[in-house]
């Protein structure tokens, strides 16, 4: 008896699947019994001749069999044991059965088929020839008792008035079991062919999950968005780069219009099916989380296996940092362009321009010129120096020096930029200058000249900023990230939204003189220091420029702090 003993670890879906089926067979039984009950009630009334009294304690043997498989099932048996317990308490009811109506003449010797039947089902193949052996076992014991008379039931229902005979009761015995061995070998084939079937089902239905699970870790894995709609823009199937390309939270399924407005899908499906295209390639912008975001959208028809187009596939990139970079290296090859024109103009303007300064100042010194005449040579040096200092920061912008570092104290390039506004603008313009350095700044290595450039590119800004007087402050302190942080704020005009976009861009300015490279370069310096440059500014309210440089924590020094 296949217990599953010989197999410690069993099937465990096996066993609740076999402890599901016998559950059923419970149930049938006492349905079955209870059908029995009903007619037996019936039949008592129409016949009164013989006493139906064992078929009644039969019917109650089988719903007491019942109530206890219905308990034991509650204690997790061994499905396979219960099953077997269950297919001979059967044969034992079904043998009591046909030793009521009969024995040999009894019509109910098929209902051993019923439970080979549900051991095919239940069990295996070879668990229904055993039970077949079974049957055969019990009704060859019930009609050989019967023939020989070694026992006779008190209650049996067996006419006697006419004899067995040998080849009589040996044809019908040999019939029968010969029908259980039959229906035992054909049921258990055909049950076997179905459970191949099903583990063969099961087993595809595994691949097919599968299959199914890595085709969406691919489509969930993609970096580019993916959407599949209808042919109307509704949408069926959105992967996760496409969810954070849009900023989707769960399972929202928007209109394709929407997602990408202002671009309609109705127009590009009308292009490919007039124009006969498989797929159109698009770029775009669209305006999410209130910015823009450059797409690269690839459009295709979904069709089944036909040909027939069942709706539109949507593959699509975020472009917006591939476009900045695209703009870089163009300002990059801008740059390259002004460094060698850069270059002519030194060579051919500062050799005239030093001719004519060194002319104009001999004059100046040799000649005897009325006040009018000195003011007119005055002019002429001034714009001398000043288109000079012009050529001077266009070459430093075109072709930058590589920074020269030196470990410095920041604190005193901080303090030779106070001074130097002071004697130029504070005073004239009412501007109060006030400083907050931390006593523990560390040294750093920058190249001085440089940072004091962009130091005074900043603050000249900020004072410019206010042609009212106002509060210019210049804060410095160390960050958690471990960056010096340099901070000059102004309380002037301000810089609009718009504006700020384009403030470190060369040649733009939004002052009536320059040419608008001062901040371009303080950029570009603090870039080659591997530092950043930020502006926080409201019009109307002020400005507020950071500069973030790293520093190496080594060594700290002592500044002071100033307030004036």
């Amino acid at each position: 008896m296949d217990t599953n003993k010989n197999n410690p670890k069993r099937d465990l879906s096996s066993d609740q699947d076999l402890l599901r089926k016998v559950k059923w067979l419970t149930i049938i039984r006492i349905i079955v019994a209870s059908l029995i009950l009903g007619s037996i009630t019936v039949l008592q009334f129409k016949e009164t001749r013989f006493s139906f009294s064992p078929f009644y304690n039969l019917i109650a043997i089988i719903y007491s069999m019942t109530l206890l498989y219905s308990l034991i099932i509650y204690f997790d048996p061994n499905p396979v044991f219960f099953a077997y317990i269950q297919l001979t308490g059967d044969i034992i009811v079904e043998t009591a059965l046909i030793f009521y109506t009969g024995g040999i003449r009894s019509p109910f010797a098929f209902t051993y088929i019923f439970t080979i039947l549900c051991a095919s089902i239940l069990l295996s193949r070879k668990s229904s020839l055993i039970v077949a052996t079974l049957s055969s076992l019990f009704y060859s014991l019930t009609i050989i008792f019967q023939f020989t008379k070694i026992w006779r039931f008190p209650l049996s229902y067996i006419p006697t008035g006419s004899q067995l005979t040998f080849p009589y009761v040996s044809h019908t015995l040999f019939a029968n079991i010969f029908a259980f061995f039959l229906t035992a070998f054909l049921s258990g084939y055909l049950a076997e062919l179905q459970r191949q079937a099903g583990r063969e089902l099961k087993t595809k239905d595994g691949n097919i999950a599968q299959l199914q699970a890595f085709n969406e870790n691919i489509l969930q894995s993609l970096s580019s968005g993916l959407i599949v709609t209808d042919l109307y823009g509704n949408t069926k199937l959105m992967n996760w780069t496409a969810r954070k390309i849009f900023n989707l939270p769960g399972f929202s399924q928007e209109h394709w219009d929407i997602l990408f407005h202002p671009l309609k899908i109705e127009k590009f499906f009308h292009k490919m099916k007039h124009n006969k295209l498989n797929y159109l390639r698009i770029e775009s912008h669209i305006k999410k989380r209130k910015k823009k975001i450059y797409l690269g959208i690839t459009i295709s028809f979904l069709k089944n296996t036909q040909g027939i187009e069942e709706g539109l596939i949507t593959n699509f990139q975020d472009l917006t940092e591939l476009k900045k970079m695209e703009e870089q290296v163009k300002q990059a090859e801008m740059l390259a362009t002004i460094g060698q024109m850069a270059a002519v103009m030194a060579h051919e303007l500062r050799n005239p321009m030093a001719s004519i300064k060194g002319s104009v100042q001999f004059l100046d010194d040799e000649l005897q010129l009325d006040q009018e005449h000195k003011r007119l040579m005055q002019i002429i040096l001034k714009e001398s120096n000043r288109l000079n200092n012009i050529i001077t920061d266009f070459l430093q912008y075109a072709k930058p020096k590589p920074p020269s570092k030196v470990e410095c104290n920041i604190a005193d390039l901080i303090q030779e930029t106070i001074a130097l506004i002071q004697n130029s603008l504070a005073d004239k313009q009412h501007i109060q200058i006030i400083t907050d350095i931390s006593p523990s700044l560390p040294l750093i290595d920058i190249d001085p000249e440089q940072i004091k450039q962009v130091f005074w590119n900043l603050a000249i800004n900020s004072c410019q900023a206010m042609p009212s007087g106002g509060i210019f402050r210049i804060l410095a302190h160390k960050t958690k990230d471990k960056d010096l942080l340099i901070e000059f704020t102004d309380t002037g005009v301000g810089i609009s939204k718009e504006k700020i976009n384009r403030l470190f861009h060369p040649f733009y300015t939004t002052k009536d003189k320059g040419m608008g490279l001062g901040l371009s370069i303080a950029y570009r310096i603090i870039k080659d220091h591997k530092g950043k440059i930020e502006v926080m500014s409201t019009s109307g309210e002020g400005s507020n420029f950071r500069v973030l440089l790293p520093y190496n924590s080594k060594i700290l020094q002592e500044a002071v702090t100033t307030q004036k």
